[in-house]
């Protein structure tokens, strides 16, 4: 089932249909792709990956809990691309 926030946001990259979906319906919806075509828009907007990510995660104004979630994100990303390095290492050398 798709996860619901509070603000109505849906599936796992938490898309808000109103805004990124065709015609602000769910129905025909692909929250996959929106939410991949919602962070590109941003990502081409704010040139500074955290930024960027803060302003996914909540719109307009950036507060203390999205700066947190960006930074969280970051964090992992870097961890997952610390071991696909080891793996390539370890599997390619």
């Amino acid at each position: 089932k798709d996860a619901v926030s509070k603000a109505g946001a849906r599936g796992a990259l938490q898309v808000l249909p109103k805004y990124w979906c065709p015609d602000g319906k769910l129905k025909g919806c692909d929250l996959t792709k929106e939410g991949i075509r919602a962070l590109k828009v941003y990502l081409d907007k704010y040139t500074v990956e955290k930024e960027a990510l803060c302003h996914y995660n909540s719109g307009n104004k950036c507060n203390k809990k999205s700066r947190y979630y960006a930074k969280r994100v970051i964090r992992t990303k870097n961890r997952l691309d610390y071991v696909w390095w080891w793996l390539e290492s370890m599997l390619f050398d």
